[in-house]
């Protein structure tokens, strides 16, 4: 009902009658306060049609101690700040694994700090990321693939951690000028598509950028890494 009523805010910018409240809530700790966060749904199709282009324009928190909701809007459709991605959605009356992070899903996203991976993801799609200001992304479980330019010109990106990544694809992380540090902690070699995955960071292009980087294999792995396609040109890292 709250969630219901804070929707009338969208009044403001004439599209309250595009969008309504979606019957999915999820509860999470933010800021140390119960929420429950629930996202905006189109009307019906053909509303769907006319403002799929632009995306959904926010969500809604419900805090659950203050019964307070707040509509929360989203720049150009953009999503932004923290964003955890579920293990889990509930569809109708079925929870369904979430596995695939589609190609473009986040991308030039450019106010999007953070995002915490649920565990059922295997699959970052080509583009996810591309152009967007993540900092930092945490990883609990195997990744299968990494697609191509999914990380490209991230260049807030720090540090990157895989417990297990099977495959990195053509120029997947290209372009993050600040990536220093990247830990592959997986038992088995990662395989490497592309030579140019890693061109323009401080792996391959240490003297344009003035700085180094590092990364990080199991030391059971080191000299296949050193010596295997593609790998070899970051040997030194």
């Amino acid at each position: 009902v709250l969630a219901n009523r804070t929707l009338g805010d969208l009044a403001s910018i004439g599209k309250v009658s595009q969008f309504e409240v979606s019957n999915t809530f999820t509860q999470i700790n933010y800021k140390n306060n119960p929420v429950n966060l629930t996202p905006l749904a189109y009307g019906d199709v053909f509303k769907w049609l006319k403002n799929t282009s632009a995306g959904l324009p926010g969500y809604i928190v419900v805090d659950m101690v203050t019964q307070k909701a707040e509509l929360v809007m989203l720049e150009e459709g953009k999503y932004q700040g923290e964003i955890i991605i579920p293990d889990e959605v509930k569809y109708k009356s079925d929870m369904l694994k979430v596995m695939v992070i589609g190609a473009d899903a986040f991308k030039d996203c450019d106010k999007l700090e953070r995002v915490a991976i649920g565990d059922n993801i295997t699959v970052i799609g080509g583009n996810a990321f591309e152009n967007s200001s993540i900092s930092d992304i945490e990883i609990k479980k195997t990744i299968q693939v990494i697609g191509a330019d999914a990380f490209r010109n991230c260049d807030s990106l720090s540090i990157a951690s895989f417990p297990k990544c099977n495959e990195i694809r053509a120029e997947a992380f290209y372009g993050c000028t600040r990536l220093e540090k990247f830990y592959l902690l997986g038992g088995s070699l990662t395989r490497l598509s592309d030579a140019n995955a890693f061109r323009f960071t401080p792996f391959s292009d240490s003297s344009y950028l003035g700085y180094f980087g590092s990364i990080y294999v199991r030391v059971s792995l080191l000299s296949q890494y050193q010596s295997a396609t593609n790998w070899t040109l970051y040997s030194s890292r």
